[in-house]
């Protein structure tokens, strides 16, 4: 009978161990299932972080900073005949002021020459009967894109292609020969 009685306890035993095992593993799941999502709850959190607002912020703030020394650009050209170096001075800022926004997402429209594409311009006035044959021949405001969605369309002066003479870019400005430059 002791055998009987020995045989019947390690299987006792061994259902116990099983019991108590699958219980451990329902408790380790149920704790896995919180952790996982406690770590979604995180990630959805450092989704909606500031820094997202915050680039968004800097690239209006770029921007404005932008448009304004286009502005200014555009100033210096009409008021007084830029030397070569202040040509190249006013080129190497383009240059820096084009890599920042590039960092941030956001291109500058301000391509004079360009054809007309109304995603792009908003024409201010048409020197020609046929849009279809425009060109920008005058920037009046510099447009922006921000991650390839436009912002803000340029504000141009549209007029046929013959009558536009290449100008100089301020972002070329120093690859030019000076005297290609107004």
């Amino acid at each position: 009978m002791r055998e009987t009685d020995g045989d019947e306890a390690p299987g006792l035993a061994l259902d116990a161990l099983q019991a108590t095992m699958l219980e451990e593993f329902r408790g380790l799941r149920k704790t896995l299932r919180k952790q996982a999502q406690a770590v979604e709850a995180v990630r959805d959190r450092l989704d909606r972080a500031p820094e997202p607002r915050r680039n968004e912020e800097n690239g209006e703030e770029l921007m404005r900073l932008a448009a304004a020394f286009f502005h200014l650009d555009q100033a210096l050209l009409e008021v007084t005949a830029c030397s070569p170096r202040r040509q190249q001075a006013v080129a190497l800022v383009w240059l820096q002021l084009d890599q920042l926004l590039d960092r941030n997402g956001v291109r500058m429209i301000r391509e004079p020459g360009a054809a007309f594409d109304p995603r792009l311009h908003r024409a201010v006035l048409a020197r020609t009967p046929e849009a279809r044959d425009s060109v920008v021949t005058e920037m009046l405001e510099p447009g922006f894109m921000v991650d390839g969605a436009v912002r803000q369309p340029a504000r141009v002066v549209l007029g046929p292609a013959r009558e536009h003479e290449p100008e100089a870019l301020p972002e070329s400005g120093a690859e030019k020969p000076a005297e290609e430059q107004p």
